[in-house]
């Protein structure tokens, strides 16, 4: 057997998503509920933007920015770290990443590719950061129904920034927050991406952590998973000590998380249930169209603390 840091094999797959392109991943979840219109009030647009999360991880949110010509260019300036903008997000747990003092256009081609070029850029202090950057720029306008691939120059250049990060060529969605830890194989052969969600400490935001395996996880696997927790900074496991999975499946559109008692342990923390059903919910998502997600414990329907949530439209909201 071959031990191989994960954290190595991520940092493979981000280059390989950020040179050819990767797996979807959408900030309004793909569900009966995300079918409403973009615009949610006359002359404004409901958009998801890719900011950088207190806790250093990338995260998307639901912003409405007025409507205007050239809206992809105008979400991708809310990432500049103007005082503008840094004021906007202070104190809500994310801010913006590209450096103050950067300027943008976008040029958006017949086959929906999209070309954002940087000015006035200062280079960036490590290479986790640019990829970071990166990260948010792609997967900002690839939100766009009119952008398929994302390439990124500084200057009208391509190439790589100063600390070795490559800018990227059609790229398709970049795959969130790898995580990093050990993977055990007996080859390397194909490994399997899914996609986890976390509350950060003050369940705030929750944060989408990218795992990989040398198999598909099942809808059970993943709910296992958050109930095991990440291990990574910052982040809540939202499950007490002793909670275990009963049953978990989903059908015709609803998921279903049977729990064993020690769930009902979550009313000792005020809004924790609420963010576990969120994390369940976003989960499921990445296993089928749901649009109903029911909490189960030793069979009997969970009753919340301060009522029953409502399913989440989009995994964070500005």
């Amino acid at each position: 057997m071959k031990r191989i840091l994960a954290l190595l094999l991520c940092i493979f797959a981000a280059a390989a998503l950020v040179s050819c392109g990767g797996g979807e991943e959408q900030g309004a979840l793909q569900n009966d509920y995300s079918e409403q219109s973009v615009f949610s009030e006359s002359g404004w647009r409901r958009t998801v933007i890719y900011y950088l999360s207190d806790e250093g991880y990338i995260v998307p949110v639901m912003k409405r920015i007025p409507w205007e010509e050239g809206i992809g260019k105008a979400a991708v300036s809310c990432l500049i770290c103007t005082p503008e903008n840094m004021a906007a997000t202070a104190g809500l747990g994310f801010s913006p990443i590209i450096p103050n003092g950067s300027s943008v256009s976008l040029r958006i081609d017949e086959s929906e590719h999209a070309t954002l070029d940087i000015t006035g850029f200062t280079q960036l202090d490590s290479a986790e950061t640019e990829v970071n950057m990166i990260t948010a720029i792609v997967n900002t306008l690839v939100e766009f129904p009119s952008v398929e691939t994302v390439s990124i120059t500084v200057n009208g250049k391509g190439g790589k920034l100063k600390n070795g990060t490559k800018l990227p060529e059609n790229s398709l969605h970049i795959g969130l927050n790898p995580e990093k830890s050990e993977i055990e194989t007996s080859e390397l052969g194909m490994l399997y991406s899914t996609t986890l969600y976390f509350p950060n400490d003050s369940c705030s935001l929750n944060v989408p952590i990218t795992v990989y395996n040398t198999y598909e996880l099942t809808f059970s696997d993943a709910v296992n998973a958050l109930i095991k927790g990440s291990g990574q900074k910052g982040l809540r496991c939202c499950f007490p000590e002793g909670t275990r999975l009963l049953e978990a499946g989903i059908t015709d559109g609803k998921a279903t998380v049977n729990l064993s008692s020690a769930f009902l342990d979550t009313a000792l923390s005020p809004g924790v249930d609420e963010a576990a059903y969120q994390t369940l919910f976003l989960t499921a998502s990445r296993f089928g169209s749901i649009n109903e997600l029911a909490i189960l414990v030793d069979g009997v329907p969970y009753v919340f603390t301060s009522g029953e949530p409502a399913p989440p439209l989009y995994v964070n909201e500005f």
